[in-house]
């Protein structure tokens, strides 16, 4: 859904309860990561807006959290 968007756009600050869309999936990558943990008992790995700095690679950490589900 995002990969249509500029870097700009993916960026851009919207002035809502996270700054912009980068940070809102940022934060849902890093909320299924620390559930996925609760799951398994293993550590829950920090992630921030640096760890996925693109489309691309929120897409492929979440693609490692669903392939660490099953």
């Amino acid at each position: 859904m995002v990969d249509g968007l500029t870097p700009e756009q993916f960026a851009r600050d919207l002035g809502a309860g996270f700054p912009s869309i980068h940070a809102t999936l940022a934060h849902l990558v890093a909320a299924d990561a620390f559930f996925l943990s609760l799951c398994t008992g293993e550590p829950a790995s920090s992630i921030t807006t640096g760890d996925v700095p693109t489309p691309a690679a929120v897409r492929e950490r979440w693609q490692a959290i669903e392939e660490q589900r099953r």
